[in-house]
């Protein structure tokens, strides 16, 4: 090969193309094991018909695409596949949690202090004893959060709060020879200060810091950000330590009325994840959820948009937030965004300016 055409095939386009390629084979290889490993059963004709679609069998029953129109629902191949170029070369960016406090300064938004990186590799990261000192008086300040810098779902974290003389670690009653030895254990860590949510989100369930997840887009007719859809989720015992709504996770999902702020009734799947249980009122501590107003959401939103327009670099995110006693925290940003914790309520096709965004960059 001569010099010439070894310089084509390095260069930064065919670089970051077959960037791409090698991302979409990997999605796609997720979403067959994900089927694979599916406990949803269908009939053959329900499953082939799901598949044509682009749709899990998971999806299609919980959007009972029997009946209802599956034009209308944003299909898991869209967005697991080819859905993964839309915030093109700065996805890694919007996901990283190591960058994430630095774009958050950019745009002035509340987020949890990192306290120190725990055995990080590639950063600057103290030695084990130095960064257990520092955890801990922050424990007895008021609470940390241990979490994996390339986790993701609420996987492999950690709340450490203070109790008397020793400290609780998801809950669990443990001392600071414990907490020692976890840290030891860990690799690619940080610890971050725990955020204390509002009284709302503490009566409906007090065991996990429950979240919120703004969906924004970019429309490119007003060249502005908007809302898509906006969920607000809630932890139970199946989930705990964390809210997480997944299939066997156990966490409630609540659609939040991005007019208003306002509370929708809750969903969770069920024990084996094969169908979708509702409540207007949490199943555990019998908090009502239905019709509860999100506090101080128009200012929450302004601000998250604010904040997409200056990162319109990257024209879908993902944005958890926790509401606390005064004003917000943004807990991290995500770029590949789960949507069916917002479908599972309302087909997102259905908003003309959802599917304008689709179509537009991914021809969907």
């Amino acid at each position: 090969m001569g010099h010439k055409e070894l310089q084509l095939s390095l260069s930064p386009d065919n670089f970051a193309r077959t960037v791409r390629i090698l991302r979409r084979i990997s999605h796609a290889c997720e979403w067959v094991w994900a089927e694979i490993r599916s406990p949803v059963r269908l009939s053959l004709k329900h499953t082939f018909r799901s598949w044509r679609r682009g749709f899990r069998r998971k999806s299609y029953r919980m959007y009972q695409l029997e009946s209802n129109c599956a034009d209308l629902y944003v299909s898991d191949w869209t967005q697991g596949v080819l859905g993964t170029v839309i915030n093109g070369h700065y996805d890694p960016y919007i996901n990283s949690k190591v960058v994430f406090p630095v774009l958050m300064e950019a745009v002035r938004l509340p987020y949890p202090r990192t306290i120190t990186p725990v055995a990080c590799s590639g950063l600057p990261s103290p030695n084990l004893q130095q960064a257990e000192q520092s955890i801990r008086e922050s424990v007895r300040d008021g609470g940390i959060v241990l979490k994996p810098v390339r986790g993701s779902k609420g996987r492999g974290i950690f709340i450490v709060e203070a109790n008397g003389d020793g400290c609780l670690i998801n809950g669990e009653h443990s001392d600071y020879s414990d907490l020692g030895r976890l840290i030891e254990r860990l690799r690619d860590y940080i610890a971050t200060e725990l955020i204390h949510q509002h009284d709302y989100a503490a009566v409906i369930y007090p065991r996990t810091t429950n979240t919120i997840r703004i969906l924004t887009m970019w429309d490119d007719d007003s060249l502005s950000p908007f809302v898509a859809a906006a969920a607000h989720r809630f932890g139970t015992v199946r989930s705990f330590p964390v809210d997480n709504f997944k299939a066997g996770m156990g966490g409630l999902s609540s659609r939040i009325a991005p007019e208003t702020g306002e509370l929708g009734p809750a969903v969770t799947y069920s024990e084996g994840g094969s169908e979708l249980l509702w409540h207007e009122r949490h199943p555990e501590s019998g908090a009502l959820i239905r019709g509860i107003l999100v506090p101080g959401w128009t200012q929450l939103v302004e601000s998250v948009l604010s904040a997409a327009t200056q990162l319109n670099f990257a024209p879908l995110i993902g944005w958890d937030i926790v509401v606390c006693s005064e004003g917000f925290s943004v807990l991290e940003i995500n770029g590949g965004v789960g949507l069916f914790t917002h479908q599972v309520h309302e087909p997102l096709l259905q908003n003309p300016r959802v599917r304008r965004f689709y179509e537009t960059r991914i021809g969907s």
